[in-house]
């Protein structure tokens, strides 16, 4: 501007600059200092590192420091239930799997309860299944018995204990193997083969006799 005297004089601008870290604590605002400079005062404005917005605030998770729950160094023993038997190759492979996805001990275990019960479903259906079988097996051998007369019913138990040893009798009898119209058929054809002038009732007198009755006596009475 023009002074008293007519000379034109040109006020110097206030500098600004902008430091990092020249305030006493992070958060301010900054600080601002008055320093005398050449044609009136200069302004430095000084902004303080971390007053950017959120900025300063306490991290949380990962950045803060807190590890995140996740595989254990080494998994527990998992709980099965009774009569499910774990497989040491299968569980090695599922505890290399979990690691790998990172799965907390809790959330394997998880895991583990839903493979039980899927394999106690399984193996209860496959028993249902067969014992279902078992009983058609056993309905039509038993008219095949009523089916022969009294005295081939009895050499069929003869020709039981004339060639099947007490072991393969116990396998046929737990089984239900025994209990199959062809292997009653076997062993009819077996008492033909024998046929003597005796009639042996195959150690059970009176009444009717189911195949199971003649073959296995011991089976009704466990």
């Amino acid at each position: 501007m023009p002074d008293s005297q007519g000379t034109a004089t040109i006020d110097k601008p206030a500098t600004t600059t902008e430091t990092a870290g020249s305030t006493e604590s992070a958060g301010t605002t900054g600080s601002k200092t008055t320093t005398e400079g050449e044609g009136g005062e200069g302004t430095v404005i000084t902004k303080a590192a971390g007053t950017g917005e959120g900025e300063g605030k306490p991290k949380t998770g990962e950045e803060g420091g807190e590890k995140k729950p996740g595989a254990p160094e080494k998994y527990a023993d998992f709980k099965v239930p009774e009569g499910v038997t774990v497989n040491p190759e299968t569980l090695k492979t599922f505890q290399e799997k979990a690691k790998a996805l990172n799965l907390t001990q809790e959330q394997a275990q998880e895991f583990v309860d839903l493979q039980s019960a899927l394999v106690t479903r399984t193996r209860q259906e496959a028993v249902d299944t067969f014992n279902k079988l078992r009983g058609e097996w056993k309905s039509e051998s038993e008219k095949l018995m009523k089916a022969q007369p009294e005295k081939s019913i009895g050499l069929v138990a003869q020709a039981r204990d004339k060639f099947a040893t007490p072991e393969l009798i116990k396998i046929l009898d737990e089984s239900g193997l025994g209990d199959h119209p062809e292997m009653v058929r076997l062993f009819i054809k077996l008492g033909g083969a024998i046929a003597d002038d005796t009639v042996v009732d195959g150690g059970k007198g009176g009444g009717e006799r189911s195949a199971a009755d003649v073959l296995y006596p011991s089976q009704g009475q466990k």
